[in-house]
């Protein structure tokens, strides 16, 4: 008898871990019904990958972030080129035609911009005058910055990579 009543004591104690962890487990969710993981900190931070691909029009681009950029990364106002090296331009530039120089090429900060889901993020370019002309070629992204993905682990970033970056053409006019 005294075998049994030990047996199912620790069946009970089982049964009330079990009970434990899914009470704390929650479903995912937080207590305002929110996916309890949308800023990547409740699971250490996410890892990144941005890949580079055409935009809907000749003079944009788009990164590609896999999985989406949590939300209080995006929150922040800043796109993928917080990771890149070279904060001011992310991008490596090789001209094939057109009157402007690659200096005179720049991206319009307020143009850019998140998609609701935060998983592209779109680059405009344009020149910086009228006068600069038109320009033409291909860009590619810059390497990542480690130092800049240790400053975003706060806001729930784990690591950042780049994955597919072929040249895509830009034509600026």
């Amino acid at each position: 008898m005294f075998k049994n009543r030990f047996f199912l004591k620790n069946v009970a104690t089982v049964v009330a871990c079990f009970a434990v962890c899914a009470m704390m487990s929650c479903d995912g969710k937080d207590k305002d019904g929110n996916d309890g993981n949308e800023n990547g900190a409740a699971k250490g931070g996410v890892d990144i990958t941005f890949s580079l691909k055409a935009g809907a029009n000749q003079n944009e681009v788009i990164v590609t972030c896999s999985p989406a950029m949590p939300k209080l990364f995006r929150d922040t106002g800043f796109g993928p080129a917080y990771f890149i090296v070279g904060l001011g331009n992310p991008f490596n530039m090789t001209k094939t035609g057109g009157t402007a120089n690659n200096s005179d090429v720049y991206t319009s900060v307020n143009d850019n911009f998140w998609n609701a889901a935060g998983t592209e993020f779109t680059f405009i370019f344009s020149t910086l005058t009228v006068q600069a002309g038109n320009w033409e070629g291909t860009v590619t992204l810059k390497p990542i910055n480690p130092e800049f993905v240790s400053d975003g682990a706060g806001l729930g970033i784990k690591s950042v990579k780049i994955g597919t970056n072929n040249p895509v053409a830009v034509k600026i006019h």
